[in-house]
């Protein structure tokens, strides 16, 4: 299954509209195989245009974190990203990680203009008041 993605994948046009939701397809299948191509993740999360497809990314990141020996600093890298939807995913994976970098990451999300559910997710992030 593994290879045949790949091989999907490799058939595509990168320069399809539908390039990154073809990207985030082969990471679902491989994240339901416990097998994630870290390459092709932090591919999507740099170079995505579709924000909901480095959104997507950054969730994969977070749930395989234990997998992903560089899950924490593709989050913390996510959570400069200029959309509030990556950076909410961003806040929602750096919750598992109790480090001083991951929390200074969350930090930087405050200065950001206001949205809900970015805020929301950063706030408990970080924990009561």
């Amino acid at each position: 299954v593994l290879a045949a993605t790949k091989n999907w994948l490799n058939s595509k046009d990168a320069a399809s509209p539908d390039y990154d939701r073809y990207c985030c397809e082969a990471l679902w299948i491989q994240q339901s195989h416990h097998r994630v191509d870290v390459d092709l993740l932090s591919q999507v999360l740099k170079s995505a245009k579709a924000p909901e497809a480095r959104a997507a990314a950054v969730r994969i990141a977070a749930d395989m974190r234990e997998e992903i020996p560089q899950a924490e600093e593709l989050l913390i890298a996510a959570a400069a990203d200029a959309h509030a939807r990556v950076q909410t995913e961003a806040a929602r994976g750096l919750s598992f990680f109790p480090t001083k970098p991951a929390m200074k990451a969350l930090f930087s999300m405050t200065n950001a203009a206001p949205d809900y559910w970015r805020d929301y997710t950063v706030q408990h992030a970080l924990g009561p008041n």
